[in-house]
């Protein structure tokens, strides 16, 4: 199971939110301050709010997408799953928040200096900076992956698997960190969140593969 969420902030403050194989939900918002949730499966929700809007959507059991936008500040949250959360989130200083999964948490932030952080759990963190015409993608999968690309030359992955440690790849140089302390040796876990695999947002599989 590849479980993947990746955050895309472009030059028309587009934000797209991806996880589960066929589960998809995206939240856009662009010059026309149109967002749009749509979360894949059989049940399609479209959600399209102005700037003063707050719109909640509901899919069947105890799965939840809520969309609300505010007034001030612009906020675009959206909340799907269980315990399992998602939440994107633009303010008045573009800042785009994902998380997601109970202590896993991965969070993208843009503000007016253009500055991205990448945190996930464990204390682990990660931080890039990009500039105003870059593309951002975290992408987290089932070999609990996460990584950052910028869009112009400089390339930042971060990778946590199975060797216990944290890459850090820039154009320039190479770093490992040794975070083998944060799960329990010899348990059926190592090698992953001391939560297990992550479970990003736990939905149901697709009824189609």
């Amino acid at each position: 199971r590849k479980d993947t969420i990746s955050c895309t902030t472009g030059r028309k403050d587009t934000i797209s939110c991806t996880t589960g194989r066929k589960d998809t939900i995206s939240c856009t918002t662009g010059r026309k301050d149109t967002i749009s949730c749509t979360t894949g499966r059989k049940d399609t929700i479209s959600c399209t709010t102005g700037s003063k809007d707050t719109i909640s959507c509901t899919t069947r059991r105890k799965d939840t997408i809520s969309c609300t936008t505010g007034r001030r500040k612009d906020t675009i949250s959206c909340t799907t799953g269980r315990k399992d959360t998602i939440s994107c989130t633009t303010g008045s200083e573009d800042t785009i928040s994902c998380t997601t999964g109970r202590k896993d948490t991965i969070s993208c932030t843009t503000g007016r200096k253009d500055t991205i952080s990448c945190t996930t759990g464990c204390k682990d963190t990660i931080s890039c900076t990009t500039g105003r015409k870059d593309t951002i993608s975290c992408t987290t999968g089932s070999e609990d992956t996460i990584s950052c690309t910028t869009g112009r030359k400089d390339t930042i992955s971060c990778t946590t698997g199975y060797k216990d440690t944290i890459s850090c790849t820039t154009g320039k140089k190479k770093e490992e960190y040794d975070i083998s302390h944060v799960w329990p040796q010899g348990s059926e876990y190592e090698g992953h969140r001391r939560e297990g695999p992550l479970d990003l947002v736990n939905l149901e599989p697709s009824d189609k593969q």
